[in-house]
Formats: structure tokens, sequence, C-alpha cells
């Protein structure tokens, strides 16, 4: 609930932050305190010596390094107080949307009370907790800063172990300044916290206050911090050559030194900021007292060699007061007032900002108005943060340290950590056109937005360039680029990390503005690095970026819709890519319409939602909208492209086509680019590799009908034999060469459709009357369906090539209908030489597309193969007078005489006999190569057994074999037996040797010496008695038989009787066993009668079966 929300803000936001705070303002007061202390001792006190005071700048020391820790966890502490009041906001929204929807009984329908609200909380949820998870991810990267720092500023400002420094008496003002100073090429810069001199009128006393100094550009200047120490104030600036410094050895204090800002030209008049002013200034160490005065000597050395016509020259002569009042200083000290003047240049930027602005009714006013505006957390919040941001609307440049941006960036000099640009000109190159009178102008300067920019994004273009380009003092001029729109994004550079970022886009760049944690990085992508942009697939909010070299960026865009910001990006990536680019003003009007479609989809959506919602009944699906919902309205354009390509297919004799995961653009760049080389190499009777190949560029030129149409010609050298003979003569390679032909851009549909035709081309065969083959190229958008789509991002694209071969009369040149037996033939052989010319233009294509990849296609399509440049008929002095009518077409004739042709028949049936040859030879020594290959680097123990098993296959398929056969010939012979046509009778004979080994009854002893001798004598006479022993055997076999069946049918009788006795027997002993236990355990012979009848019963069971 509510208590248990805050009461987490309380315990893990609050309290550490007010703990930290504590901790903050205890070593802040501890360190003031001592080092005014050490700063306000006498050194004219003779009990003042060097050793205590190197004491008392050690304790000094010791203390800054915890004031400086406890500061660093005073930033975590702010930054993760600020995660947990979003946090808290997060749950406190969640909580009260449970009870801002009501659903009625009666009806069923839902009312939400907070649409919009919900419409918000879910992307900013997301964002809450992909912050948390941010500053999880960073916490081992802020204590390893954390402990960088503390390691380096005890290095910095370590003080110096030797006693001379701290012994004002032996301190010589010569010894300070370094007379031999190297020419530096950048000018001198210096800046840091100096004590000054100044004094209070009421009551009128002497006292030293704080401020931080700045030399930059040949300027000094101070800040300081306003009375109610909210913000940064400043004082005039004053150029170095105003300026004189020497060491001061008669003040009481140490290490001071005397800064005197002689009388010179104020911006408008001479009055009383022309005088002298002598300041006095104390540094805290002498080191810090000599880098100060080498600081100014070593500036006015270097603003000397600089040339005198130089803006950063003149600035080193002259005096600058603030710029806007809210930001000059308001201190009442006499130092203070008097280095700070007032002249007609200065303005008052709240009231200015707000009669200019276009904020509606907020106010700018620094009691705080603005809360309205969306504003970037910027490095240093103070009280004018917003104010200074909006300032830059009246400043161009920002070529020296300032309280505006001390108010946004801090004191810190940022000029090495910004953004440059090549084509922006340091302040040391410019020229000097300021003067007196237009430095600061009496109408002040406010930056001039063309009439088309939407007044709603100038803060956005403001806040831009006060992040980006106001920390470089290098720049005497801010960019003219102007933001075209900004998102809200977190980028992860790896799947650990992930950081909070603020995208500007520009015509030319992604700026990005990173804040996470305290850390600050500043960063830009080029469009012209990146080629793609594109939606993430793994999340709905996810955007990945895709640069030149294949690296991808993750970015996931909250707040506003994905899809939309990644059609604006590719939509300016596609710019790019275009010979003459859309200035701004279109691509404002673009992305006005993209918006506008955006928006319509998400009414569309939230409509949807709440009828949804609001209405339990299913929908009908039998309305008549529903019906047509799976068909889809073709508009005009895609009923005309989709005729004429049909009207073109039916014209032409033969067509291929292919489709190509890219869009029309694209594929346009790819063969009709400056840079492509399809063209001539893809022709058929074109000479690949011959000197004369060239493109010429596209020029405008207009057709018969006076119709605009772009025209290129291609030479190229003419080889009729070399696609069929491989050893042409030199005549015959050159015959007819070098020819062109002329490609045309007829029609275009930019971005859906683009027709190219191309001159046609006579070949004259002999017994043949002349072949014309035209060609057409035709690269059109597939309309797969009504929706509105980024033209240049259509996914695929539909490439035809349309040929159209026709006999014409030599004389006439009508197109002939009936074709010879040798005109047919050359017809198939015509066709089959544009099917060989489209496949090798198809892999030229192809290996492009690999080559291009699946992101970025067109951007590094129009970089590999060129953009499609056009010479303007002014521009082009080889321009050459347009066709008309009445000029006959130019064609090419290529001949093939009767010894050409039977040459090419010849050895194309040579070619093809031994090509089958060379093709088949090749085949087998490749699969002996293979297998020979491969056994060897098998294993040996692999090989052995491979070998034992092909043995075992084979002696066992032999086996198989044998047995096949066997039974084959076995069931051969039985059908002959059945088919024969006498009628065959199988009998079985039965003789007393049968009989013998049948029953074993006819016995003999086998050392019967007289029964042996009978045997003998008797085999002799067996074929006396052959048929009468037969005809005895057969009768024998016939009555075994009958007496076998009624021995069979006496055994079944006398059997199933006695096989029946002892299945009753069994029950009986079975019901005794069971329900008389008494009996059975007592009677030892009805257990053995019982048993002899199971074992009757299983024994006779056996012999029946």
């Amino acid at each position: 609930g509510y208590p248990n929300v805050l009461l987490e803000l309380v315990t893990k936001s609050i309290e550490p932050y007010k703990s930290k705070r504590a901790n903050f303002e205890y070593y802040q007061d501890k360190h003031d305190t001592m080092l005014n202390q050490q700063q306000a001792m006498n050194i004219n006190n003779p009990s003042l010596t060097p050793n205590s005071i190197r004491e008392g700048v050690l304790q000094l020391y010791e203390l800054r390094q915890s004031y400086l820790e406890a500061s660093l966890e005073l930033v975590i502490a702010i930054s993760s107080m600020k995660l947990g009041v979003d946090k808290f906001i997060m749950q406190i929204i969640g909580l009260s949307q449970l009870k801002n929807t009501f659903t009625f009984q009666h009806s069923g329908k839902k009312v939400d009370l907070t649409p919009l609200l919900n419409e918000k909380f879910s992307s900013y949820s997301d964002w809450v907790e992909n912050s948390n998870d941010a500053a999880q991810s960073l916490q081992n990267d802020i204590e390893n800063a954390k402990r960088q720092v503390l390691q380096f500023a005890a290095q910095r400002f370590a003080p110096s172990g030797d006693l001379n420094d701290y012994n004002f008496k032996t301190i010589d003002p010569d010894s300070l300044l370094d007379g031999s100073f190297a020419h530096e090429k950048h000018p001198p810069e210096k800046s840091g916290w100096l004590h000054m001199k100044t004094s209070l009128s009421s009551p009128q006393r002497t006292i030293w206050v704080r401020r931080w100094c700045f030399l930059k550009n040949s300027v000094f200047g101070i800040f300081l911090l306003s009375l109610s120490k909210t913000f940064v104030e400043e004082t005039d600036k004053f150029g170095v050559f105003l300026t004189n410094v020497r060491y001061e050895p008669d003040e009481d204090r140490k290490y001071c030194f005397e800064l005197k800002i002689v009388g010179g030209k104020s911006q408008e008049k001479e009055d009383s900021t022309s005088k002298d002013i002598k300041i006095i200034l104390q540094a805290e160490s002498l080191e810090d007292l000599k880098s100060w005065i080498r600081a100014f000597s070593q500036a006015k050395s270097y603003a000397s060699r600089l040339d005198h016509n130089s803006t950063e020259y003149d600035m080193a002569f002259k005096r600058f007061s603030p710029e806007f009042f809210e930001f000059a200083s308001s201190t009442t000290t006499s130092m203070d007032q008097t280095l700070v003047s007032f002249n007609e240049g200065t303005k008052p930027l709240v009231n200015l900002l707000d009669e200019e602005v276009p904020l509606g009714s907020t106010s700018l006013s620094p009691e705080g108005k603005l809360c309205h505006l969306s504003m970037a957390v910027t490095p240093m919040a103070t009280k004018m943060t917003s104010v200074a941001i909006l300032a830059n609307f009246y400043r161009k440049e920002n070529w020296a340290p300032n309280a505006v941006l001390a108010n946004i960036w801090g004191s810190t000099d940022w000029s090495e950590y910004a953004i440059s640009d090549e084509d922006l000109n340091p302040l040391i190159k410019m020229k000097d056109k300021r003067s007196e009178s237009n430095i600061h102008q009496t109408e002040p300067h406010t930056t001039n937005y063309p009439s088309f920019y939407p007044s709603g994004m100038m803060i956005s273009d403001i806040q831009f360039k006060s992040l980006f380009f106001t920390i470089d003092h290098r720049l005497g001029k801010f960019p003219d680029e102007l933001l075209l729109f900004n998102f809200s994004t977190f980028w992860c550079p790896n799947k650990k990390q992930k950081f909070s970022t603020t995208c500007y886009v520009t015509a030319n760049n992604i700026f990005c503005y990173m804040n996470s944690m305290g850390f600050i990085s500043l960063t830009h992508l080029n469009l012209k690095d990146l080629v793609s942009i594109e939606e993430g697939k793994s999340s709905s909010n996810m955007l990945k970026i895709y640069n030149t070299e294949g690296l991808q960026l993750r970015m996931y865009v909250y707040f506003q819709s994905n899809k939309m910001i990644a059609e604006k990006l590719q939509y300016l990536l596609e710019n790019k890519t275009r010979a003459q680019p859309r200035g701004e003003e279109e691509i404002v009007k673009k992305f006005e319409q993209i918006d506008l479609k955006y928006e319509t989809i998400g009414k569309e959506k939230e409509q949807e939602s709440a009828e949804n919602e609001g209405t339990s009944q299913p929908p009908n699906h039998s309305a008549p909208n529903d019906m047509m919902s799976i068909f889809w309205s073709m508009g005009t354009p895609a009923v005309e492209c989709f005729t004429r390509s049909k009207e073109l297919q039916r014209s032409s004799t033969i067509t291929y086509h292919h489709t190509y995961d890219a869009s029309p653009r694209t594929l346009m760049h790819i063969l009709f680019g400056d840079q492509f080389t399809a063209f001539p190499r893809s022709f058929f009777l074109a000479n690949r590799q011959d000197r004369y190949n060239h493109a010429s560029e596209w020029r405008e030129g207009r057709t018969p009908e006076g119709n605009p149409q772009l025209v290129r010609e291609i030479q190229f050298g003419l080889n009729i034999t070399d696609r069929y003979l491989g050893d042409t003569t030199h005549k015959e390679k050159v015959r007819g060469t070098p020819t062109s032909v002329k490609q045309k851009i007829n029609r275009m549909t930019e971005g859906k459709y683009y027709e190219v035709d191309q001159d046609s081309v006579l070949i004259q065969v002999v017994f043949c009357n002349p072949l014309r083959v035209t060609t057409k190229y035709v690269i059109m958008q597939p309309h797969e369906s009504d929706i509105v789509t980024n033209d240049d991002s259509s996914s695929s694209t539909l490439f035809y090539v349309y040929y159209n071969l026709e006999f014409i009369h030599i004389k006439t040149g009508e197109t002939l209908k009936n074709l010879s037996f040798v005109e047919k033939t050359v017809l198939r052989w015509a066709i089959k030489s544009t099917q060989k010319e489209y496949i090798y233009l198809k892999k030229t294509i192809r290996y492009y597309m690999e080559k291009i990849g699946t992101h970025g296609k067109l951007v590094k399509a129009v970089k590999l193969c060129g953009k499609i440049g056009v010479v303007l008929p002014q521009n082009d002095p080889t321009s050459e007078k347009e066709h008309t009518t009445d000029e006959p077409e130019i064609t090419n004739m290529v001949v093939y005489n009767f010894s050409l042709v039977l040459r090419i028949i010849i050895k194309a049936f040579f070619y093809r006999v031994v090509n089958f040859t060379f093709v088949a030879l090749r085949t087998i020594v490749g699969f002996i190569f293979v297998v020979g290959s491969g056994l060897s680097h098998i294993n040996m123990t692999l090989v052995m057994v491979l070998a034992l098993s092909i043995g075992l296959n084979v002696l066992l398929f032999g086996r198989s074999t044998v047995t096949y056969w066997l039974v084959r010939r076995a069931e051969n012979t039985f059908r002959k037996l059945t088919e024969d046509k006498h009628n065959n009778v199988m009998q079985r004979a039965i003789f007393i040797k049968d009989l013998d080994l049948l029953t074993a009854e006819l016995s003999y002893e086998h050392e019967n010496l007289a029964f042996n001798k009978f045997k003998e004598l008797s085999s002799d006479d067996d074929y006396i008695y052959r048929d009468t022993r037969k005809q005895v055997a057969f009768r024998r076999n016939e009555l075994l038989v009958e007496l076998k069946i009624l021995q069979n049918i006496e055994r079944e009788l006398v059997q199933g009787k006695y096989r029946k006795f002892l299945l009753f027997e069994q029950d009986q002993c079975d019901t005794v066993k069971n329900d008389m236990k008494d009996v059975w355990d007592n009677s030892k012979e009805l257990i053995e009668y019982c048993e002899s009848c199971d074992h009757e019963l299983k024994r006779l069971t056996s012999l029946l079966l």
C-alpha cells in the first residue's frame, strides 16, 4: 500500500541522502574554516615559521581529501535519490491505477478515469526499471571512478615538501617568471580558485573573498556565487593586453600578486570602465602563484603572434560586459562592483524570452515557472539552469567561459570533449568582422529560424546546441544545423550495461547525450557512416543501427514509437544517397506526415481498445466488411504498373523475372549506377575484356513524342564467336568493333517503378532474314498490400527482362510471320543465347547482393555501385542534338556468314563430345581421389573393421545366394511337374529295409556269417524280382497306412475316455485340497494318488501334442 511505498522511499533514498549531505556539510565547513585560517595568516608574524606553515598545509591537504570523498559520495547519493523518487512515483501511479478502472455490473462496460495517465505509465515504468538496472550495473564503475579521482587529486594537490617554498622572505619575484617561452600552438589556459581582496561599505572594512578565475582565449574573467548561493554569476571579461601581473610582497598575506587592468576600450563608449583597476589576488601555494603569473605572460606572448585581423587578437584588447543582467554579479563589495559594467548591449534575458520565445503561458522568471518545459538533465543544475539554456537563443558563439555556460556545465573546461566538425572554423582563423557597434547590438540578436521550422522544436533546438556546442570555446560560430527531432533511449553497448541517452537528430548526424549516475558522454554518429536503421524483433521498442563495417548498435526507445523513429532515421539515410539530397524544409514536411500517420494509427488503436473494453458482445464475423478484409484495393499506381507489365509480357518473345530482397531503388543503383560494370559485360555478344568497354553518364533527352527521358551510351567490343569457339582469329574478334547501344529510362515512378529500354540489335545469319533483338528492363515494387509504407524501404523488388526477337524483311523492315526451318532453328538458338545473357546478369546481381548483405542495402548499393548521376544539358560539353522523328534509328548489325556458322556447328559438336569425355573422366578420377583421400584419413582400426565387415557380408551373401537358387530350382521342378499334360501318379513304396528303419522289429545279428553270405548272393538276383517287389512294397505301404489309421482311431477312443477320467479325478483332488485341508494333510495315500493323476494327465497331453 501507500505507507509501505513511502517507507521504502524514506529508508532507502531520503535517509541515505540526508546522511551523506550532513557528512558533506561537516567536511565543507571544516575545510572552508581551515582554508580561511591558512590563507589569513600574517606572514609578518615572527612566530610563523616555514615548518609550522607546512604542517598547516599538510593538515589542510588531509582534510581536503576527506572533503573530496564526501563530495563524491554526495553526488552518488543524489543520483540514487533521484532514482528512488522516480521509483516512488511509479509505484504511486501503479497503486492509483488499480482504483481508476470501474466496470458496470449490468452492461459489463469498463470506464477508465485516467486514460492519458495509463498511456504514458507503461513507458515511464519501463524507463524507471531500466534506470535502476543501469545504476546497478554501474556500481563497480562508480567505485573505480571514485578511487581514480581520489588518487589523481592526492597527486594533483599534494603540497610541496621543500621548506623554501614556505619561506616568503626568500621568494624572488624575478624567479616567478621564466622569460623564455616556447611558441605554443594553442592559447595558454588557466583556471582555479583565488582569494580576492575587496571591501564593504557598511561597516567599512577589508575582506578577502573566494572567486573562480579563468584565463581562456586571451581573455580573463571571474565567476562567483549569487547572494542566494543558488546559481553562478560573472563579472566583466578583460583581454590580456589590458592586464599586467606582478608579485605583491607588501601584502601581509602569503602568495599574493597584483593584477592591474589598464583603461581599455569598452564595448559601446568611454566611461568609468576605462579607469585602471588594481586587483590583489592570493594563491594557495607557491606553485599556484607561479602558474598564474606565467599564464598571463604566456597568453600575451601567444596573442602578440596572432594575425592582427583575427577575432582572438581583437578580443585581447577589449573589455566585455556581461551579456545578460540576470547573470551579472550582484555582490555589493567594492571590487565586485568595480569589475561589473553594463551597457546598451546587456540584455534583460527573462523579459526577452517571455516576449519572443514561443512558450505559450509559461513564464521564465527565475522564481520557477519553468516546470512546463521539458529540459534535459544537464551536468550542473542551478536555479538559473533552464534560463541559461534558453539564453543561447540570443547567442551565436561561446568564445570564452561565461556564467550562462557555468550554470549548465559548471566551471570545468569541456572544450576537449566537445564534438567538433571539420567544417567549422576555429576562433583563431575567423576574421574580425566585429566592431564596437555590433559586438553587443542595441537590438538583441536572436537565432533566426526559417518559417517552415515548427515553433515547438525551437526550445529543443536551443537545448541541443547548448549541450553540444556551447562548451567548445574553440568555435567562433555555432553550427547552422537544425534539430529535426529528438527521442529518449537506453543505449546498450553490451549485455550487461545500459545508459540512458537523449538522441538529437539533424540532417547529417545523430548526436547522443548520456548522463547516467554523474557520468557524462557526448558522441555523435555521422549518417554517412550508417547503412541501416531497423526495428528489433526481440523487443517491441528496440532499434538496431548498422554501420558500414557491419557493427550493430542496440537502442531501446521510450515515450515514442520505435517504428516512427526507425522510419524517420531510415528516410534520412536514404536521403543521403540521393544525387541532390532533400533540404531541411522537405525533410520537416515529410516528418510532419510521418507524425500524422502514427498519430492516426495511435488514435485508431485507442479507439479499438476502448471499444473492446466497452462491449462484451462478440464481433459479427458475417459482416461484409469482415468478409472483404482478406482482399486489398489496388490503387491507381498499382493498377498502372500491373497492366504495363502484362502488356510488355504479351508483346515479348520471352520474359525472365526474379524477385530480390531489396528496394527498387537499391536494384536500380546496382544495375545502372555510375560504378556498375555489368553492362556491357553481361551482353552475350560483347568482349568482356575489350578496351572499348565503357558506359557514359546519364544525360537528359527527349523521346520522339517529346517526353523527357534519360539516355546513356554503352560502348563495347563486339565478339561474335568467343561464346562458341575458343580459338577465334584476331580478324573475327574485331569484326564490327567497336560498337555501342543506348539505354533509355523512359518511365519512372520514384522508388516504385523503373523502365529502361535498350537499342535493338540486328543479327544477320546466312540463309535467314535479319533477326531484330530488342531488350527492356523493368524494376518494380510488388504491390502486396494497400498499406502506405516508406517507398525507399520496400522489402522486395520484381526484376523483369523482356526480349522481343523477330525476323524482319531485309528491305521493308516488316515483321515476318512465316519462318523457314533455318529461321526457326536460329530463333531457338537466339532464345538460348538470351537465357545465357540473363543468367550472367543474374549472377552479377547476386554477387553484389551478397556483398551488400542484409542491412542497409540501399546505402551500401550506392557506395558500391555509385549514384545515378545525370549530366544536365547546360553542363554537357559533348551534348548532341536531340533526336527528332525524321532521324532514322541507329541500329547495329551482326553478321554470321556461312563459313562462320559451319565452324560454329562443327566445333560445337566436337566441344560437346570432348566436354562429355572430360567430364566423365574427371568424375571417375574425382571419385577415386575422394575415396582414396577419405581412406587415408580413416583410422586403421576402422579400416580393418570395415574390411572384416565387407568379407562377412560377401560370405553371407554367397550362402544366401546358393540357398536362393536351390529353392528356385526346386520351385521350377515342381512347377514343371504340375504343368505337365500327362497324368502323373505319385506312389510310395516301402521295402523291407525301410520297414526295418520305421518299425525296428526285424532284427538280426550283425556277425551272422550265413545271413551276410545270403544277402550277398541274393543281391545279384534283385533285378528279376524288381517289379514284383515294387508291387508288394506299394501294397505294404497301403496296408500300413490303413493299419496306422485304425490304430490312431482306437487310441483316440481309449485315450479320450482315460483323459476324461483323469480330469474328473483332478477336480476331486482340488476340491479336497481346498475345502477339506485336514483330510488332505492327514491322508498320504490321497496325496500320492492325486499326484499320480496329475502326472498321467501331463504325460497324456504330451503324447497328444
